[in-house]
């Protein structure tokens, strides 16, 4: 069965050694993240769920740069993030008066914190991270839009509650184009 879904992904067939060495791995480990490596290719297993993944779609995503971004103008990312915009709107998304319109872009570090709608308090970028279940190897290439050093929103997923648009005030929505599975 796993070679037939890995015949379906488009990738090469691993030798038998490497497939009943992996298989081990990949379905009997206790932690979460078991997985088979070969070539350019890896399977991964997450929250009972497996994977066919190119080798570069789980590598670290280097990004130590501040990258400034005037929300009138798309910018593109390096790949494989994709590429943000700003779409123009009132009373939805992100106040147009309760933050500028030169923004930056950062990608997760360790330490992040945002407030999110209906909490009290921030939250971890980590634990948020971990109970919406995202891709572990997805995390560090979701874009965070900071205003100073205040986090706005990851990607187009979530929105600090503090800029969230009153429902008659001037307003965008982010858009965020990837083709990157997050969830």
């Amino acid at each position: 069965i796993l070679r037939f879904l890995i015949a379906k992904n488009n990738m090469e067939i691993p030798s038998m050694h490497i497939l009943n060495s992996g298989i081990n791995s990949l379905f009997n480990s206790d932690d979460q993240s078991g997985e088979i490596k070969w070539s350019n290719h890896i399977i991964k297993r997450f929250n009972g769920r497996i994977y066919f993944l190119s080798m570069n779609s789980v590598m670290p995503y280097d990004s130590s740069d501040n990258i400034f971004w005037s929300i009138n103008r798309r910018i593109d990312l390096k790949d494989p993030v994709g590429s943000i915009e700003a779409k123009f709107t009132n009373g939805e998304g992100i106040s147009s008066k309760k933050c500028s319109e030169n923004l930056s872009i950062k990608f997760r570090k360790e330490g992040e914190k945002i407030r999110l709608n209906g909490s009290h308090h921030s939250k971890t970028l980590k634990k948020f991270l971990n109970e919406k279940k995202v891709l572990p190897w997805a995390r560090d290439k979701i874009p965070l839009i900071y205003d100073n050093q205040e986090l706005i929103c990851v990607g187009d997923l979530w929105t600090n509650q503090n800029f969230i648009a009153d429902s008659s005030e001037r307003s965008f929505l982010i858009q965020w184009n990837t083709e990157m599975k997050i969830l």
